[in-house]
């Protein structure tokens, strides 16, 4: 996230919102994700630490 902050990105990164999705979340939720996902936007439903630079 350091990378983040260095003056060569800040202007490119101002608006991409950054999230995770944990491994034990895949795992949990890998047999709804595949029955009722469509695409990958149904990740940001279980991603975590949506956060804006």
């Amino acid at each position: 996230m350091a990378q983040f902050a260095r003056p060569a990105f800040r202007g490119d990164l101002a608006d991409i919102a950054l999230a995770f999705v944990p491994f034990d979340d895949l795992r949990d939720h890998c047999e709804a994700l595949c029955k009722f996902g469509e695409d990958h936007t149904i990740l940001k439903k279980i991603a975590r630490g949506s956060r804006t630079f």
